[in-house]
């Protein structure tokens, strides 16, 4: 085990994620974490699983994508069979586990020379009342439950995701995006006032908020994405909102003017993250763990983070937006602010701070 107060470079990682289902925030953080350590000279590497052929854009080195196809409890024993015969599971300081299923697999395993185990929750840790059967939920609560209390750490993005989980002791352990529109502060131009939503569109993003609010403002508005709720809303949507699918940051934040972020639980927030720091004014649901961390001034905050039950007062807020320039200005260049301090650079600097403080709390364990 490396020593030092930071995270030597001689410090073995590996962040597991899996089973994936799509090439969401984990996926995208997975490798994005990994490609930046590597450009730091740090032997850090991942393997993600997924539940079929994603079709992944070219990975960055030391990114292994493995499929699994099963799912259930046969997909659990398949998982836990390729996390306990994999070379770099055995061989690595630290393990990193991104997703509830890969929490429990680790807890069952024997550690390899007393190596650090982290799980660091990213998103709902177990379903919700009404997203399975009670008996399913109540199981999956206490199995992921018991998996974090054999952790020797615990971290959660933001302090929404900690409070959802009723885990204290969790750390705070910032996620962050790729540099993707950060190097100059964006003008925001008069004439620009198209409104954009970004998500997969199920019940818990709370599409239909987005279409209410449109409707009664009669203002361009887009929708990008997919999902089992598409085929629903485009045929419920009024004339002044289109659908685009899935796009590239660039391609879906160019043409944006306010972004609408309307999700009844929302761990983080990649999309949020990634409009303020093309500069675009938004309006956030109080379910987004990334809107205490964009909206720090209290008056804004009050004003454009809201209740996604509260369908007043989105139209409210986002026709305010709308018709003053000066206040979309002032809302973009608040939350560009604050999207600097949200890159990945800054949460592998994070995660690189709690494996050293985690390995510096084993060491006087290990030579017992």
């Amino acid at each position: 085990m490396p020593s030092g107060n930071s995270a030597s470079p001689d410090m073995k990682v590996m962040i597991i994620s899996g089973p994936l289902v799509t090439k969401g925030g984990v996926f995208r953080s997975t490798c994005q974490l990994v490609e930046s350590a590597r450009m730091r000279g740090l032997d850090w590497s991942a393997l993600i699983l997924t539940r079929g052929d994603l079709e992944p854009e070219e990975l960055p080195e030391g990114v292994e994508v493995r499929v699994i196809r099963r799912g259930g409890l046969r997909g659990l024993v398949k998982l836990y069979k390729k996390l306990v015969s994999h070379p770099d599971v055995q061989t690595a300081d630290a393990l990193i586990s991104m997703i509830p299923q890969t929490d429990m697999m680790l807890a069952l395993m024997r550690p390899w020379r007393k190596q650090i185990r982290v799980a660091f929750v990213r998103g709902a840790a177990w379903p919700q009342k009404g997203e399975a059967n009670e008996a399913k939920r109540l199981l999956w609560r206490f199995l992921e439950r018991c998996a974090l209390g054999r952790m020797d750490e615990v971290w959660s993005t933001t302090t929404v995701l900690r409070d959802d989980i009723a885990w204290p002791s969790a750390v705070i352990v910032p996620a962050g995006i790729a540099d993707v529109g950060l190097q100059n502060e964006h003008n925001v131009v008069a004439s620009n006032t198209n409104i954009v939503w970004a998500a997969r569109m199920s019940v818990d993003k709370n599409p239909q908020l987005f279409l209410n609010v449109l409707r009664d403002l009669e203002l361009p508005g887009r929708m990008y994405g997919d999902g089992e709720m598409r085929a629903d809303l485009e045929t419920m949507a009024p004339q002044n909102v289109t659908f685009g699918g899935w796009v590239d940051p660039l391609t879906l934040w160019n043409g944006a003017g306010i972004y609408l972020g309307t999700s009844f639980r929302e761990a983080f927030g990649r999309s949020a993250v990634e409009a303020a720091t093309y500069g675009i004014p938004m309006v956030l649901s109080k379910a987004f763990g990334a809107a205490p961390l964009l909206f720090t001034d209290p008056e804004l905050r009050d004003r454009f983070v809201l209740d996604p039950v509260d369908s007043a007062g989105w139209v409210q807020a986002t026709g305010d937006l709308a018709n003053d320039q000066e206040l979309r200005q002032k809302v973009a260049s608040h939350v560009w602010t604050n999207a600097k301090k949200l890159t990945i650079e800054g949460s592998l600097n994070a995660v690189c701070a709690r494996l050293a403080a985690v390995a510096a709390r084993k060491r006087p364990i290990d030579a017992k």
